[in-house]
C-alpha cells in the first residue's frame, strides 16, 4: 500500500495546486478520481483478464503501426539515439488514446483487449499516466528488474495483472464495454 501512496504525492507534485489527495484503508483519491489500492483489489471479480502474449503482442503492434504511420510521415525508417518528434507523439498516442476510446490503442483493438480500471470502468487518464509513466519510471529506476517482474506476475497470476496495472488501478480484459458502460460514462461525462 506504501507505493500508491508515493505514487498519489507523486502525482500531487506535478498537478494542479487544488488536488486533494485522500487516503484511507480502502482507496487514495486524487481530486475527484479515486484510485484504488491493494486493499481492496481481491474483492473484485477481474473477468476475462489478457494473457501475457496477447498483451505483448499489442503492444508490438502498436510499436510497428507506429513506426510505419510516422515513417512514411517524416521518410525516415531508422532508429535514432536522440529523442525525438516522433517520441513525443508515440507517448501522447499512449496515454490520450486509452481513455478517449474505451480503454483501446490501434493494437490492443486489432487483438481484442483493453485496458480498464479494476471495478471495470473505463479507464480516466489519471489511470493511464500512473499506469504508463510511472510504471515505466519504476521500471526505469530498477534497471528493468520490476519489468522482468512484472513479466512474471503476469504470466502466472491469475488475475494476469503487472506490476504497471496495480500502480495505475488497472488491469487488461478481452471483455468489449458493453452499452451500459457506454451509456453510463456518457452520463458521467455530460
Amino acid at each position: 500500500m506504501m507505493i500508491f501512496t508515493i505514487v498519489a504525492l507523486f502525482t500531487k507534485a506535478f498537478s494542479f495546486e487544488n488536488t486533494n489527495i485522500i487516503h484511507n484503508n480502502e482507496y487514495i483519491y486524487i481530486g475527484r478520481t479515486k484510485v484504488a489500492t491493494g486493499m481492496v483489489m481481491g474483492g473484485w471479480n477481474l473477468e476475462n483478464p489478457a494473457g501475457f502474449w496477447n498483451r505483448v503482442g499489442a503492444r508490438f503492434l502498436d510499436g510497428f503501426i507506429l513506426a510505419g504511420f510516422f515513417g512514411v510521415i517524416t521518410g525516415e525508417f531508422v532508429v535514432r539515439e536522440s529523442f525525438t518528434v516522433i517520441d513525443v507523439l508515440s507517448i501522447f498516442y499512449a496515454l490520450l488514446l486509452p481513455p478517449i476510446w474505451y480503454g483501446y490503442t490501434l493494437g490492443r483493438r486489432a487483438l481484442g483487449n483493453r485496458i480498464v480500471k479494476t471495478d471495470g470502468s473505463d479507464v480516466t487518464f489519471i489511470n493511464i499516466v500512473l499506469r504508463e509513466l510511472v510504471g515505466g519510471l519504476l521500471y526505469f529506476v530498477t534497471f528493468g528488474i520490476a519489468l522482468v517482474v512484472s513479466a512474471f506476475m503476469v504470466g502466472l497470476r491469475e488475475d494476469k495483472r503487472g506490476v504497471h496495472d496495480f500502480i495505475g488501478g488497472t488491469y487488461v480484459t478481452k471483455d468489449a464495454p458493453n452499452d451500459r458502460d457506454r451509456s453510463e460514462y456518457d452520463e458521467l461525462n455530460a
